[in-house]
């Protein structure tokens, strides 16, 4: 939506994000890429390095999941954990 370029590869998602940085923030986390029945990634591009989370995806009941990784993410960055480390972490709490 933001970038205007249609996501169908890893490499789409790149360009997404470095187009969505060129708009004026630092770094871009996309999330819920689904990669096949049970996978799940999230993108996270910090100074122009990119680097891909990838988990099981939930079960349909995952009401909240999104909440509960936002505010996981906002959390590790306020303590000081950079964005890539503070994705992971979220990602991982999350599917707890």
């Amino acid at each position: 939506m933001l970038s205007g370029i249609k996501i169908r590869t890893k490499k789409d998602l790149l360009k997404c994000a470095k187009k969505i940085c060129e708009i004026g923030t630092k770094n871009v986390v996309i999330t819920g890429i689904s990669l096949g029945k049970n996978k799940i990634s999230d993108l996270v591009l910090q100074d122009g390095q990119h680097h891909f989370n990838t988990t099981k995806k939930l079960s349909k009941l995952n009401h909240g999941s999104g909440c509960t990784y936002s505010s996981t993410l906002a959390v590790c960055i306020a303590n000081g954990k950079n964005i890539i480390d503070s994705s992971t972490f979220a990602q991982k709490y999350t599917v707890k």
